[in-house]
C-alpha cells in the first residue's frame, strides 16, 4: 500500500467522526515526549560504528471509541529520525557523522482495553500503520554541517508500530502515558549511488519513544 492510499484511509476517519454515535466517545489531545531512533543498513558498516539518536517527538491526535474494549486513534505528529555513525580506527582516522531526518507522521493506531474503560487507570495494547512524509534532512561530520543532495533519500516512509498505553482519569480529562516502537518498512535510500552499493542495499528507520499527553471529551458519552 502506497502513501497516497494510507494517507486517503487516515482522512476517511474524519467523516466518521461527524457521526453521532461516535463522536460521542471522541477525544482530541495532544502528546510529546522523547524518541531515540537509528537507521538499519543491510549492509556491514565495519570499522564504522552506530548509535541511537535523542530526539523529541509530538503532535495531535483523534480517540474515537468503538465500544468498550477498542477505540481508533488517528494521529498527527512532528518526528524526527536518524543516526549517529562513528569511525576511528588504525587505518581511519577518528570522525562522527550525523543524518538526521524531519517527518510528519500520519499514524492509525487500533487501541485494546482488556479491562475496559471504565477504571481509574485503564491500560491498552495498541498497534497500526503509518505513513511519513520527510519535510527536512541535516548532516553534519564532526559537528560541521554539510550539504546532500535531497534525491539520495525518498521522500516518505511507510512502517507498523506498536505499543502499551495508560490512561489516567483528572475529570473530564485523561492523562496518557505510552511507549511506542517503529518499524520502518520501506527502503529509505533512493540511490544505491554514490556509495557503489548493489542495488538490494537497503536503509530502514527504527525508533523507540516514550510519550506523555492529554485528552479532552469532544462528546458527553465517554467513560
Amino acid at each position: 500500500m502506497n502513501f497516497k492510499k494510507m494517507l486517503f484511509i487516515w482522512l476517511l476517519l474524519f467523516p466518521l467522526a461527524l457521526s453521532a454515535d461516535i463522536l460521542s466517545g471522541a477525544r482530541l489531545g495532544f502528546q510529546q515526549g522523547h524518541l531515540l531512533s537509528r537507521l538499519d543498513f543491510s549492509w556491514n558498516l565495519s570499522p564504522y560504528s552506530i548509535a541511537d539518536m535523542q530526539r523529541a517527538q509530538g503532535g495531535i491526535f483523534l480517540s474515537l471509541r468503538l465500544g468498550d474494549h477498542f477505540a481508533i486513534r488517528p494521529e498527527l505528529n512532528f518526528t524526527q529520525k536518524g543516526v549517529h555513525v562513528r569511525s576511528g580506527g588504525a587505518q581511519i582516522p577518528p570522525s562522527e557523522e550525523t543524518r538526521r531526518f524531519e517527518f510528519v507522521e500520519f499514524p492509525v493506531n487500533v487501541h485494546f482495553y482488556p479491562l475496559g474503560k471504565r477504571g481509574v487507570v485503564t491500560p491498552s495494547f495498541f498497534a497500526g500503520p503509518y505513513a511519513a512524509a520527510r519535510i527536512g534532512w541535516r548532516m553534519t561530520v564532526n559537528g560541521r554541517e554539510v550539504d546532500v543532495p535531497s534525491f539520495l533519500a525518498h521522500s516518505f516512509d511507510l512502517g507498523m508500530m506498536a505499543g502499551i498505553a495508560l490512561a489516567a482519569k483528572t475529570g473530564a480529562g485523561r492523562l496518557h502515558c505510552e511507549l511506542r516502537y517503529s518499524h520502518g518498512l520501506s527502503n529509505f535510500l533512493e540511490d544505491p549511488w554514490y556509495g557503489s552499493h548493489p542495488e538490494s542495499t537497503t536503509i530502514k528507520t527504527r525508533s523507540l519513544a516514550l510519550l506523555f499527553g492529554f485528552s479532552l471529551p469532544l462528546g458527553k458519552n465517554w467513560q
